[in-house]
């Protein structure tokens, strides 16, 4: 049940806390991406920054303005002019956000929407909020409006960085993976896989270190794994979090 008080969604959202809540659901299941791999590019680079976006705007407890969390109260115009995405290319976000069961829709004018999962999925993960708004005072989300609305590269880019921002150690900031699970859970080829990387790194979204101690770890409790897997395993930082072991996160490493 949502109060029907309603407070001017620009003043809701105003006030920017440093980090956002991102339930820990769809974006860990393989079949989740492969599904949105078969979808129109376009399509899913808007679902997806429209995900984002929710996920910033989202209350994190319930309030006097909604009795549930994980709620946002946007127009389609909003969300048009914080992303930089045409309002009929929301529309076909936003169709598969909730054909997925990503998102809900509660009703109301601007429409509600909310979060799936928000209080019941079993982890939760931050997305730092005011580096990916940038400082803007038009209300855009800089960093999501900057990275490309077109293209195959960029719609597995966001598949990348919502994995990554979901397996990150709350205690470094890192998410530590090999591309051999990149590639599983995304459906993707190591091209692909490295393509994505160097687009968010592009976009100053993400830092990739390598991690020489993981594969201390991968030898000592895994057996012997393949010389590509032990090269391809690296520490992922999102930009807007400090790595907390090192100094030095913030620097740009390549694979």
């Amino acid at each position: 049940m949502i109060p029907t008080s309603a407070v001017p969604p620009a003043t809701a959202t105003s006030r920017l806390s440093g980090w956002a809540k991102l339930p820990c659901t769809w974006q860990l299941e393989g079949s989740q991406h492969r599904a949105l791999a078969n979808r129109q590019t376009g399509e899913v680079i808007t679902a997806l920054k429209i995900y984002l976006a929710l996920c910033l705007y989202a209350n994190f407890k319930p309030n006097g303005r909604f009795s549930v969390s994980g709620c946002a109260q946007r127009s389609i115009g909003d969300f048009s002019h914080a992303l930089k995405l045409s309002r009929p290319s929301v529309v076909k976000g936003f169709r598969v956000l909730r054909e997925r069961g990503i998102v809900e829709r509660l009703g109301g004018r601007p429409e509600i929407y909310r979060i799936a999962h928000y209080e019941t999925a079993p982890n939760w993960t931050r997305l730092p909020k005011e580096y990916l708004v940038g400082g803007s005072r038009s209300r855009q989300i800089a960093r999501l409006a900057g990275l490309p609305s077109r293209g195959r590269v960029a719609a597995n880019a966001l598949r990348l960085y919502i994995y990554v921002a979901s397996i990150l150690n709350r205690n470094t900031n890192a998410a530590t993976v090999g591309y051999a699970r990149l590639m599983e859970i995304l459906g993707l080829d190591r091209t692909a896989v490295s393509n994505a990387v160097s687009l968010l790194i592009e976009h100053q979204l993400i830092t990739v270190r390598n991690n020489k101690m993981a594969m201390v770890i991968d030898e000592l409790y895994r057996g012997n794994l393949p010389k590509e897997v032990y090269d391809s395993t690296n520490s992922y930082f999102l930009r807007g979090f400090s790595n907390r072991k090192s100094p030095a996160s913030e620097g740009t490493a390549g694979r």
